[in-house]
């Protein structure tokens, strides 16, 4: 039982799995067992190398014991799904899928409380009750690996929505995102424009008969920010010879300008549908490992801003619609300047 909109072969599926699952199930054994001995390292490390900052290295050691037990807890999950509601017992596509759905909701949550606890996070949180009623096609602003999670918890598991999602083939090497992942309606695209078509395809195809408390997410930006990205999306803007494109990109300081592949291949399949922006700032600290080892994320505020568009404000021609998408990330991007400077000031 299987969502196979992308298409992926069966053995570089299970070639990949078999060499994943059995490793992060060895480190999350060795997590629980070493953790005794690497936390109170950890915190004379921390008392000796930083003695005036709340304990970076022991925060980050914690975090990630606590994200290999949610893999190995997911992985065990799935697999009690498939042994009572697989197809080898000709168990209900749908109960399988709600079953896997409802799994990846538990997931992203226990990483969200656990991260929350163990780094001292506030949340400040506007808008998010317009996630819900009719489908709607929720754009992300992708700082960190940690906003992957935004989705989920802020608004699909309050609210009860299942979510499709647009996401980086390079997720698929965690095992949980994988097996749970190719089991109800994501899509999973090669970024390296060697398969343009065929991720368009995919992507329409996971548009396809969404219904009302359902909803399609993609990150338009397609990696996580970075100033050196930023100037080779600018640079690439200006080379392509569209000069609206280009000078909207340029005036970008905090975001990635987005791809038109994914939210024009979107807009084709939902031109019915509403468009819910999600702009957040708080999670730089994360963007890599030396951030969070650094303890750059520890009791930040994390501002996160939804706001919904109705499906009649896209301009129909493509070219318009990509325009009108690069002022809307525009806006994004003076939020996430105006929060900054109130948090400073």
């Amino acid at each position: 039982m299987q969502w196979d909109a992308w298409e992926e072969p069966f053995l570089s599926r299970w070639a990949r799995r078999l060499a994943t699952i059995p490793v992060f199930l060895l480190l999350s054994a060795a997590a629980v067992a070493l953790l005794p001995l690497l936390l109170p390292a950890a915190l004379l490390a921390d008392a000796v190398l930083s003695p005036g900052r709340p304990r970076p290295r022991s925060r980050c050691i914690l975090f990630f014991a606590c994200y290999l037990f949610c893999e190995a807890a997911g992985l065990i999950a799935a697999f009690f799904i498939w042994l009572f509601g697989g197809r080898w017992i000709r168990g209900s596509a749908d109960r399988f899928e709600r079953w896997n759905a409802a799994l990846q909701g538990l997931w992203t949550e226990a990483l969200y409380r656990g991260g929350k606890r163990i780094f001292a996070l506030e949340l400040d949180l506007a808008g998010a009750d317009c996630v819900t009623g009719d489908p709607v096609l929720l754009l992300m602003r992708h700082a960190s690996a940690a906003d992957t999670v935004f989705p989920h918890v802020l608004a699909a598991n309050r609210r009860g929505m299942t979510l499709r999602f647009v996401l980086k083939k390079e997720l698929l090497w965690d095992p949980c995102i994988d097996v749970v992942g190719n089991r109800i309606r994501n899509v999973f695209i090669d970024r390296s424009g060697l398969e343009s078509r065929k991720n368009i395809d995919a992507v329409q195809r996971l548009a396809a008969g969404l219904k009302p408390l359902e909803g399609l997410v993609i990150f338009p930006e397609g990696t996580r920010f970075h100033p050196a990205k930023l100037t080779r999306a600018i640079e690439k803007w200006r080379l392509s010879g569209d000069t609206a494109l280009h000078e909207r990109a340029a005036r970008m300081k905090h975001v990635l300008p987005p791809r038109p592949g994914g939210f024009l291949a979107l807009l084709d399949a939902c031109r019915r549908m509403d468009l819910v922006f999600c702009a957040h700032t708080g999670l730089e600290g994360a963007a890599t490992f030396r951030h969070l080892w650094k303890g750059d994320l520890i009791g930040k505020t994390v501002h996160v801003r939804f706001h919904k568009i109705a499906a009649s404000a896209v301009p129909e021609n493509d070219h318009d619609a990509l325009i009108w998408l690069f002022e809307e990330w525009l806006g994004i991007d003076r939020w996430i300047e105006t929060v900054g400077k109130r948090a400073d000031g």
